[in-house]
């Protein structure tokens, strides 16, 4: 009984987000990772110690951290979204600029470590050529601005377009061990770990939202999930405006 009083809460919280992510639309992999490690955590305590009352605290503390956490990075892109979903068509892509703003901002404030940049790159075609760019507006973090471009079947660009096509994420917390196959280590760079993952309007891959950190393995699997979150509200954002990015 004293597992099952503990266990109980924890599996309502996982029922309550679960059907959140779904209604949302959202891509899972960060709710998972969470809702596992409250779990974990739990039974960890249980079989440990059967102290059902340290268990319960422990969990609560974890569960409002987190809500906290969500909150404040997801709040002020959660207000703009609402802003664009409540405007007139003609509006809402000059809303649509913030809201993005808002999701790199989102990226950038649930990695707490410093040195971290998040970016947003948009999808053009330069000289008959699909590439992607960082966008000039839509990064937060150290001051350098990101300088990569992605052109299909070229170089770096064949990695990351080919895990946008196939709407996979790319995930190397440590590129001095490990990398993607066309990395060009001979050019400068001022970061040791990245994650990448694809921004979708629908099935149109229609930009990038990435991460890196100046430090290796600072990046984790709950981070990517994370921007998995982000890069799906991007795409719905993009998605209000015509899959057009503003101020390109």
């Amino acid at each position: 009984m004293t597992a099952l009083r503990i266990l109980l809460p924890v599996l309502a919280t996982a029922s309550a987000l679960g059907v959140d992510m779904l209604e949302k639309g959202w891509r899972t992999a960060s709710g998972i990772a969470t809702l596992a490690f409250l779990l974990g955590t739990v039974t960890t305590e249980i079989i440990a110690s059967r102290r059902a009352k340290t268990a319960k605290l422990a969990l609560e503390s974890q569960r409002a951290e987190y809500l906290v956490t969500s909150f404040a990075a997801f709040g002020p892109l959660s207000n703009h979204m609402s802003l664009m979903a409540a405007a007139q068509t003609s509006r809402r892509r000059e809303l649509a600029g913030p809201s993005l703003y808002a999701a790199a901002v989102a990226a950038r404030s649930l990695v707490p470590v410093d040195g971290v940049r998040a970016a947003l790159f948009y999808r053009t075609v330069e000289d008959g050529k699909d590439v992607f760019l960082p966008h000039p507006v839509y990064w937060v973090g150290r001051g350098d601005r990101a300088q990569s471009r992605f052109v299909r079947g070229e170089g770096e660009g064949i990695d990351v377009w080919n895990a946008a096509d196939q709407g996979s994420q790319s995930f190397y917390p440590d590129i001095a061990d490990e990398r993607p196959p066309n990395m060009d280590m001979n050019r400068p760079r001022t970061y040791a770990g990245f994650a990448t993952v694809p921004i979708l309007a629908g099935d149109e891959c229609v930009g990038l939202a990435t991460i890196n950190t100046l430090e290796p393995n600072q990046l984790t699997s709950e981070d990517v999930g994370t921007l998995w979150v982000i890069a799906a509200l991007s795409g719905a954002i993009l998605g209000m405006v015509g899959c057009k990015w503003p101020g390109v």
